[in-house]
């Protein structure tokens, strides 16, 4: 919940200071007498898209928190790609590249639970920031500077894997065998609960039929999802 809440926040701040904009822009138009038809619809038209992408990003995280998890045969690179818009502008604000490969030609599909899906690539994601903004005490190193997210969807004839990689502080590797255990967490000091990991791990592997683990090599840290897929 924190995590989509504070991406919502970042979805919201242009658009509000936008529309902030508008208002101001009305109120000095009139004390100037300048107001005409051709302002007001363009006042309209530009405060009414930012109230659009506001609300279509409000029924993007209620998808989230949707109780039932219906089944359906979904196309891995849009739903990526839909998970991607919610936290674009927060990544990229803090100077990390967040590239997103394969997947469309041709398209990979699965039958699954596309808000399930969604919510692990979420985290996974917000997990990736954190390694390359926040102060990594274990590996005592901070946030590092050209930080890289890449997410790769490799297709396959029986299954279909995805990688979420970043270059961020690393996991020592006496420790990936625990990361995944419940309330066990690396960011004490950062408030974490250690159950973001545990969660994504049940959603795959119980909910969705997958597997996750999670490798480190060349300076960089990959969690690896496996799905039986439909290519």
């Amino acid at each position: 919940m924190g995590e989509m809440i504070g991406a919502i926040a970042h979805q919201w701040r242009q658009p509000l200071s936008v529309v902030s904009a508008h208002i101001q822009n009305v109120k000095a138009a009139h004390e100037a007498g300048r107001i005409d038809d051709a302002f007001v619809n363009k006042t309209v038209d530009g405060a009414t898209r930012q109230c659009n992408h506001m609300s279509a990003t409000i029924e993007e995280f209620l998808g989230f928190l949707k109780p039932d998890k219906p089944r359906e045969l979904f196309d891995v690179r849009k739903k990526l790609d839909e998970t991607v818009r919610l936290v674009s502008h927060q990544v990229t604000a803090q100077g990390i590249t967040l590239t997103i490969t394969g997947g469309t030609n041709p398209p990979v599909y699965l039958n699954s639970s596309p808000g399930e899906f969604k919510q692990v690539l979420l985290n996974l994601i917000a997990n990736a920031e954190d390694a390359i903004t926040a102060q990594c005490s274990l590996a005592g190193a901070g946030g590092m500077a050209g930080g890289e997210i890449t997410v790769t969807i490799e297709p396959g004839r029986e299954h279909v894997v995805i990688h979420v990689c970043d270059n961020g502080c690393g996991i020592p590797e006496s420790l990936r065998d625990k990361i995944f255990d419940p309330f066990f967490t690396t960011k004490e000091e950062r408030g974490g609960t250690g159950v973001g990991l545990y969660h994504c791990k049940m959603m795959v592997e119980s909910s969705m039929g997958g597997t996750i683990n999670v490798t480190g090599r060349n300076g960089l840290t990959c969690f690896t999802l496996r799905f039986s897929g439909e290519c």
